[in-house]
């Protein structure tokens, strides 16, 4: 039973982001004060709640600017905790995006596999990409779904992508945006089953982001298809919203468990 959660699930905290903020102002915000040192101490929480799997996302990991002592300081930190990293979510794959330099980037964290969204615009040149620098690495990209207006995220189009790339290209079903963008979340799941590679797993209720189990997602349907699937990547917690986030996550860590164990 692997359980997880992305460190994005704590960027309102860490950010003093508060959904009225502009996201570029937050964003900043990490660039000047955030450090290996804070990832730390932010490692020895989550590994406190009962998370053995982490998803490093990018804002927490310096924006592929931190120097090779601190990419150790970051892998000293997650032996230190006893975390194992999952995959480094690099936001999204763009044109313009240095897809080279971010799998470096993963490679030198030791992360597994890189994850994000990949953009709808130029989307054919974008995964020949992703496959030539998979191909290096020995790296899977695995897509998440993040709206249909602007990035690949049909359950149909991400399985044909992830056919044509095996190995290479997989699927990061984030199941509260399937929700948001009026797909079935679950018949996307078991669409999805056969490339699926990491989660993203959130609910939502009227008031936006919630604990698993707690919101309008099928999530304990989910998990189960996931498992009867024979799935075996990490069952990862993702949370947006401000405040400290520890008792919803530690509610959904308590989610997962019970519906691993039926």
């Amino acid at each position: 039973m692997k359980l997880g959660l992305i460190t994005a699930c704590y960027v309102y905290e860490l950010s003093g982001y508060d959904g009225s903020t502009p996201w570029g102002i937050a964003e900043g915000r990490f660039r000047e004060s955030w450090s290996p040192e804070k990832l730390d101490d932010l490692l020895r929480r989550i590994k406190a709640l009962g998370f053995d799997y982490v998803e490093l996302w990018r804002a927490t990991t310096g924006f592929e600017e931190w120097t090779e002592e601190q990419v150790t300081a970051v892998r000293e930190s997650l032996d230190r905790h006893e975390v194992s990293l999952a995959a480094y979510c690099v936001g999204g794959i763009t044109p313009d995006s240095d897809v080279e330099g971010l799998y470096a980037y993963a490679n030198e964290l030791g992360a597994p596999m890189c994850t994000g969204s990949l953009s709808n615009q130029q989307t054919e040149a974008l995964a020949a990409k992703l496959g030539k620098a998979g191909d290096k690495y020995g790296l899977t990209y695995g897509i998440e779904n993040h709206g249909r207006e602007h990035t690949v995220s049909l359950p149909e189009d991400v399985l044909a992508l992830a056919q044509r790339y095996p190995g290479r290209i997989g699927a990061c079903p984030d199941t509260g945006l399937f929700f948001d963008d009026g797909v079935d979340a679950l018949a996307a799941i078991e669409a999805l089953q056969s490339v699926t590679v990491h989660t993203h797993l959130k609910d939502v209720d009227d008031s936006g982001s919630c604990a698993l189990g707690e919101g309008k997602v099928p999530l304990a349907e989910i998990v189960r298809a996931l498992k009867g699937a024979g799935y075996s990547g990490v069952y990862s917690v993702e949370r947006e919203g401000d405040g400290n986030p520890a008792p919803l996550l530690a509610r959904s860590r308590e989610f997962l468990a019970r519906a691993l164990s039926e």
